[in-house]
């Protein structure tokens, strides 16, 4: 039997706090259990699930690339930050899948390679929402009570961090045309430029 989702009142937001490169961090369910734990590697960083399997590894070159492999060591795609632009890239880097695109006003946009417009990610003085490019909103992102949190438009933790990251490391999770591979990378990828 699911446990509900619990609800947490808002507290103020820090937005200054990354991924802990020494330990990890653990992100958790609404219900408190681990789902997974991002954990910082000299040449990158390796995701492993709540028993300590490794799920993905990330690798990263000289130039910043980020390399996504599976506990299998298959390559799954690749993440290329350049500027204020991260390119999703298809494992035989020969396609941009998606493109995540900083804005003026702190906002992010993620499209297609074909550019169509998939999310924005809209900075709010709480952290950031995550809004459809219909503009129905999907996901916010708090940090608060020493929590990030990724909740739904019902206001229900889905996900959280605790210590907090930075709600644009956590927005990543809120980005479900990506695979749980892509959303993870870019997670990282984000991180190391904060």
């Amino acid at each position: 039997m699911p446990i509900s989702p619990i609800s947490i009142p808002d507290i103020q937001t820090d937005s200054s706090v990354t991924v802990d490169s020494k330990s990890g961090i653990k992100f958790r369910q609404y219900n408190g259990q681990e789902r997974f734990t991002l954990k910082s590697q000299p040449d990158g960083a390796k995701l492993v699930d709540a028993s300590g399997q490794v799920i993905l590894r990330l690798k990263k070159d000289s130039a910043q690339k980020i390399k996504i492999k599976d506990h299998q060591e298959q390559v799954r795609g690749y993440v290329v930050p350049v500027d204020d632009t991260w390119k999703l890239k298809s494992p035989d880097q020969s396609q941009n899948l998606f493109i995540l695109h900083r804005q003026k006003d702190g906002g992010y946009q993620l499209k297609t390679g074909g550019n169509q417009l998939v999310y924005r990610l809209k900075i709010q003085d709480y952290g950031y929402e995550v809004e459809m490019a219909s503009k129905q909103s999907l996901y916010t992102i708090k940090t608060k009570r020493g929590k990030t949190l990724l909740k739904d438009s019902n206001d229900e933790i889905l996900l959280y961090t605790k210590p907090p990251i930075s709600p644009i490391v956590m927005a990543s999770f809120g980005l479900d045309a990506l695979t749980e591979a892509q959303q993870t990378a870019l997670a990282y990828a984000l991180s190391e430029e904060l």
